[in-house]
Order: C-alpha cells, then structure tokens, then sequence
C-alpha cells in the first residue's frame, strides 16, 4: 500500500512478479500475475475496456422483439420435431403394414400378426396425438411471433399493444 502522498504504486509486471528464480515461462508467469490482480503493463486494463463493445441499453422494444424471436425459434424448432415424428410415424407405419401384407401373402402368420399390430399401433398413435395437427399450430405460432417481431422493429411500434398481441398468443 502506498503510503499517503505518493500517489498510485508503480503498476509491476509478470516477470517482476514471478522473479528470476520461479523458473516459470512468461506465459505461466502472466497467468499467475493475473490471478492476483497485477497488471501486465500500465494501460492494459484501460485497453481491455475500450475493446469492449458498447451495446445499446435494453428498451422495452428491444426486450420485446428478443422474446418475439426466441419464441419464434422456440416454435420452430416445435415445429420441426412434430413434423419429423409424423414423418416417421407415416414411413414406419407403410412399411410395418407392408410387411403384415407380405406375411399373409406368404403365409407367415407370425409376422402378419406382429407387422399388423405394429401397424396398427403406429397408426392409432398418429391419430390420436395428431403429430401433423401439432406441427401446424407450432407453424401458425411462430408466424405470429414473427409478425410481432417485424411489427416491434418500427421505431413508432406502440410497445405496450404488442405486448398484449403476444399475450393473446398464448390462450
């Protein structure tokens, strides 16, 4: 500590700290530097901070369109899940009815009855979870996310209706 009216202590650098003796390389000896808090060279931190970007400060408009696209995103990613699954639910079903179908022909009854069961339970489970339904709410969801996204771009966007648009979303 410096004693008063000497002002600021000189700002040392790594290798001073570390010392002849430590045995350490530059690069070691920086890191250790840094863990205690002592400087490279005078002005680094001040270079540090200019490097830093300035955001803007966060305004109800912007936090508004951040939640509109990462809902979007949300649901687009919803979207893609229950279109897949339909997708493969559709192929799993064909082949497994295909293969009910193969088995009767050929008189296999073990795997019709297995193929056709399969079948059948792939196809009752589309049909009651509505994979493609599903898929096509997430689509018209993320549409409307966008569309309240696009709307909170403008700078004269009435922040406080849009927010209520997205509430309504959600019911």
């Amino acid at each position: 500590m410096a004693a008063i009216g000497q002002g600021p202590p000189a700002a040392t650098t790594a290798a001073e700290e570390a010392g002849p003796d430590t045995g350490l390389t530059a690069k070691a000896a920086a890191s250790q530097a840094v863990e205690r808090g002592v400087r490279e060279c005078p002005g680094q931190a001040d270079a540090a901070r200019s490097e830093t970007p300035v955001y803007p400060p966060m305004t109800p408009q912007l936090a508004l369109a951040m939640r509109a696209f990462r809902n979007a995103r949300y649901h687009e990613d919803r979207e893609g899940f229950y279109s897949a699954l339909g997708r493969w639910s559709n192929f799993t079903g064909i082949i497994l009815g295909s293969a009910a179908f193969a088995g009767g022909v050929a008189s296999s009854p073990v795997l019709a009855i297995i193929g056709g069961s399969l079948a059948a339970i792939i196809s009752a489970g589309r049909l009651v979870f509505d994979f493609s339904g599903k898929a096509k709410n997430h689509l018209d969801l993320r549409k409307s996310f966008l569309d309240i996204l696009a709307a909170a771009q403008i700078k004269s966007a009435n922040v406080e209706q849009l927010e209520i648009d997205m509430i309504k979303l959600y019911k």
